[in-house]
């Protein structure tokens, strides 16, 4: 890399020929000079055009600055400043890193040798010597600089390959002469001259000066002003070339007058003579804070400034819904320029919170949901991973999370959906079919399990006999096999969860007379449980319109009926849904036990906190003697028929019952409720979240999870059968008609989050 110090020249020139851009000082015509001087023909050297004064003495003659009449070249200021160059005049110049390929060098001092006309040429070499054996003053840690305003003394070569404005390696400059009309005496004069090397400017660096923060990947201007030794203010009295650099090497300098800092960036900047100020254009990325400096080209400590710098945007990448209790996964805080970029950054915290109070949000600052909860949480930003948070909500609510980092602040909205879902539809007078809509579609059918329960007045089993499936997201599809009957009211309910829930939904007519075998897609487990309906055919409810299904470990299904018989769902027979639950953390246990004629109850050792029970009957078995339920105590499930009236007990009955325990921190509440009349209320015992909540009775099979006991042999389904609503803070039971006594085991499951 070629260093040339500013040496003193022979008067080959004179004050006039600075400046001139050619390879050698001999001009041929106006085109081997810059666009500020024009060859003189009368002695073949580049010269400043003028249209009147000319600086330093010269006379303006023909258009060009001439030396006058006594040859003598004239005197610079002693400023320094460049001929034809006011030195009261602040000006910089941006340096490429490009090597010049010759240079005109001039005194320090600004002196021009006497004007005889000489020309040479410059050239880099390793040993630094001049052409006649005279030693150069050896140059280190210069960049490269070159300087292209009119009039400007040239300076020292840099160049970078840090990209921080500091010189890797500098070689030594050596110059050799080719004289064009001179005499040995300034051959002489000019390797005297060259032995000599400049001295520093008296303003010895030029310190940043940054106002206010600045913006990441803006293009802002920097201010720097010469300072002597001492950091205090100063003037340059000769050209001052600085390199500028930023401690993080993610900054960019360019030059003042590139407002929009699209051109190639600088890594140096030429100040002229006279100035006590000088601007330049730069673009930080790295917040809070980075380092910027300058440095003296011919050497000395460099001058720094720390400037606030902060991003122009928060980048958040979160969801924006999840449901209740479900663990956001990385919520992402990216920090970015003005163009949109993520930028670099030191420790710079990010604050994560909520904007409601009391929040029913809990903020984690990790990625899972993992640590301490709270209402705020601070995370360090990192460069490729962002600040990294966490959120889970307490109830189904809108709640807006604020994110703040380095002075910039921003919301970002996130619903949290109920687990629990619930609405009523109705299967209308004359109609086999009712598709119910989810109010909002779940996110996973496998995920969710669907729970009903119906009330009717029509006894007949095509009509009264319904079943239900969740067809889809959106969509529970509800079917009886009749299409004459009265009208029929379906309460329904879906639980959804995130994880720890698989959910088989299936469908199957009867198979054979002995019991349908249905097969799962995949195995079941101790924590599965199966939900159950039946629809079919008939005028008059008899032993066909009773099944037990049960659930076989760990693949297998089978369903039957008290007769047996199967009639093919195409012929108005037997058509079931299921569905196969298997809840993480919960436990099950089933079996199946015949209940004697004329035994109202009957207990099996098993442990759990709700119960399901289904049924069959042979020969013609009254609402009264087969509706059944299973109620758990202890270490103790009981089985309950006739609601405790042994008169209408005529027949045995197998009951196919689970007990199941839910996870730990799942709560269950048990109502034994009992009355008369179509329609009862509770209270429940506290406030409970309905977006949390489901309930079911322990009698499944004919029209849902809605059955129960009921006393009086005239009794029918629909005494036996309900609807079961629960609001904020009461349960409502109600049934299609009311002729008997009725029971029901309700249960009241609270899933927290």
């Amino acid at each position: 890399m070629r260093v040339i110090p500013h040496v003193v020249l022979a008067a080959a020139l004179g004050a006039a020929g600075t400046g001139c851009h050619t390879a050698a000082f001999v001009c041929g015509s106006d085109a081997d000079c810059d666009q500020v001087h024009g060859c003189d023909p009368a002695d073949r050297v580049c010269r400043r055009r003028c249209t009147g004064a000319c600086a330093g003495g010269l006379t303006c003659e023909d258009g060009l600055c001439r030396p006058g009449s006594a040859g003598a070249a004239s005197s610079s200021s002693s400023s320094g400043v460049a001929p034809g160059t006011s030195g009261a005049t602040s000006l910089a110049t941006v340096t490429s890193s490009a090597p010049a390929t010759s240079t005109v060098l001039t005194s320090s001092t600004g002196t021009s040798a006497p004007a005889a006309a000489s020309s040479f040429s410059s050239s880099s070499s390793s040993e630094g010597r001049s052409s006649s054996g005279t030693s150069l003053p050896t140059a280190t840690s210069q960049p490269e600089v070159s300087s292209s305003a009119p009039g400007a003394t040239s300076g020292p070569d840099v160049s970078s390959s840090s990209g921080r404005g500091r010189s890797s390696s500098f070689g030594r400059a050596s110059a050799s002469f080719t004289p064009a009309r001179s005499s040995s005496a300034v051959l002489a004069s000019s390797a005297a001259a060259l032995s000599s090397s400049a001295a520093p400017p008296a303003a010895v660096n030029a310190l940043p000066d940054p106002v206010g923060a600045y913006v990441a990947g803006s293009c802002n201007r920097l201010r720097l002003v010469m300072v002597d030794a001492n950091d205090t203010p100063a003037t340059t009295n000769a050209v001052l070339s600085l390199n500028l650099f930023t401690y993080d090497a993610l900054g960019q300098f360019f030059a003042d007058s590139d407002t929009t800092c699209s051109a190639p960036p600088i890594a140096a900047l030429d100040v002229l003579a006279g100035a006590v100020e000088a601007h330049v254009r730069v673009v930080l990325r790295t917040v809070p804070s980075t380092t910027l400096g300058a440095m003296n080209a011919f050497g000395g400590p460099a001058r720094t400034a720390t400037v606030s710098v902060i991003p122009s945007a928060l980048q958040v990448t979160a969801p924006t819904s999840l449901l209740v209790g479900e663990c956001s996964g990385a919520i992402r805080v990216h920090l970015l320029d003005n163009a949109g970029q993520r930028v670099a950054a030191g420790s710079v915290t990010v604050t994560l919170d909520v904007t409601e109070a009391p929040s029913q949000v809990e903020l984690f600052s990790s990625a899972n949901c993992t640590g301490y909860p709270s209402s705020t949480a601070q995370a360090l930003w990192n460069t490729t991973n962002g600040a990294v948070f966490s959120a889970r909500g307490l109830r189904d609510h809108a709640e807006n999370l604020r994110i703040s980092a380095a002075g910039l602040e921003q919301l970002h909205a996130l619903t949290f959906d109920a687990r629990v879902q619930r609405g009523t539809c109705f299967l209308l007078a004359n109609s086999g079919a009712v598709d119910c809509p989810v109010y909002r579609a779940v996110r996973d059918v496998n995920r969710t399990m669907m729970l009903f329960s119906s009330r009717f007045t029509d006894n007949t089993p095509r009509n009264s006999a319904i079943t239900c499936q969740l067809a889809n997201t959106s969509t529970i599809a509800c079917r009886r096999a009749g299409t004459d009957g009265a009208i029929a009211v379906i309460s329904w309910q879906v639980f959804e969860s995130a994880t720890g829930l698989s959910v088989q939904h299936l469908t199957s007519g009867c198979t054979s007379d002995t019991g349908t075998f249905i097969t799962l897609p995949t195995p079941a487990t101790a924590s599965s449980f199966l939900l159950f309906s039946a629809r079919g055919g008939g005028g008059t409810i008899n032993d066909d319109d009773f099944r037990t299904a049960e659930l076989q470990l760990p693949s297998t299904v089978i369903v039957r009926n008290g007769r047996p018989a199967c009639i093919p769902v195409s012929s108005g027979g037997e058509d079931y849904a299921l569905q196969v639950v298997t809840w993480t953390g919960a436990s099950v246990v089933s079996g199946t036990l015949q209940v004697p004629i004329n035994a109202g109850s009957m207990g099996v050792a098993a442990t759990g906190s709700a119960a399901l029970a289904t049924w069959r009957a042979s020969g013609s078995p009254t609402a009264c003697a087969a509706f059944t339920e299973a109620e758990p105590a202890g270490n103790l499930v009981t089985l309950l028929r006739g609601n405790s009236d042994t008169g209408c007990a005529t027949a045995a009955v197998d009951t196919t019952w689970q007990a199941l325990s839910f996870p730990a921190a799942v709560t269950v509440t048990a109502f034994g409720l009992q009355f008369s009349g179509t329609s009862a209320t509770w209270p429940l015992n506290s406030n409970v979240d309905p977006g949390s909540t489901f309930v079911f009775a322990s009698g499944q099979g004919y029209s849902g999870q809605g059955g129960g006991t009921v006393a009086g042999i005239t009794s029918v389904a629909s005494d036996a059968v309900a609807t079961l609503d629960v609001s904020l803070s009461t349960l409502t039971v109600t049934r299609g008609t009311g002729t008997g006594a009725v029971r029901f085991l309700v249960q009241v499951v609270c899933v927290p989050p």
